[in-house]
């Protein structure tokens, strides 16, 4: 669902963010300035191997403490393919391709936002070089169980906080952890 309407217009151009405003017709008939931030979309990556580890990505970057969290990031421009997004972000974080793809969910839930997070798992992976970590990133991959996955939920330094309900339901529902288990191991 389109959240910023065509004739908005844009009054601010951010480096992360845009602010885009508009006037609202109210339902006494009077107009109120109306007004939203438009980020371009991220992707994050479960890169599973077949002996049923995930890699995950312990991370710094200036200004902010060190985290962990799945391989991901943000799009270049707002017409990136995010398919072409989760497979950039996956090598250049970890050295790593995947030949099986899979979208497992896209979140847009977020109040006066515009912006979509696409989640995807990515299997057969192969190592094809060394990760090419941007100037403002230190990150180190590591593969870890799922027991070990389910278990960063309570992990202060773990960054994707949209996971921690799920992962400590993994942890306590069995038949919710086989489907977990299921979408990303097949």
């Amino acid at each position: 669902m389109k959240k910023i309407p065509d004739h908005a217009t844009k009054v601010f151009e951010g480096v992360v963010f845009d602010v885009y405003q508009w006037q609202q017709e109210m339902f006494d008939g009077t107009f109120r300035t109306f007004e939203y931030l438009r980020r371009k979309h991220s992707a994050i990556v479960f890169p599973v191997f077949e002996d049923g580890t995930i890699l995950i990505n312990e991370e710094e970057q200036p200004g902010h403490a060190p985290f962990i969290s799945l391989p991901g990031g943000g799009a270049d421009t707002y017409e990136e393919d995010p398919l072409l997004l989760a497979q950039r972000e996956l090598e250049e974080e970890t050295g790593y391709q995947a030949k099986t793809w899979k979208q497992i969910h896209v979140h847009t839930d977020f109040p006066k936002t515009d912006w979509a997070i696409y989640y995807f798992v990515a299997r057969d992976l192969t190592k094809v070089g060394t990760p090419q970590n941007e100037a403002s990133e230190k990150i180190v991959s590591k593969r870890v169980t799922l027991d070990q996955f389910l278990d960063l939920h309570e992990h202060p330094k773990f960054r994707d906080k949209g996971f921690r309900y799920y992962m400590l339901k993994a942890k306590t529902d069995l038949n919710f952890r086989k489907e977990v288990e299921k979408v990303l191991f097949g």
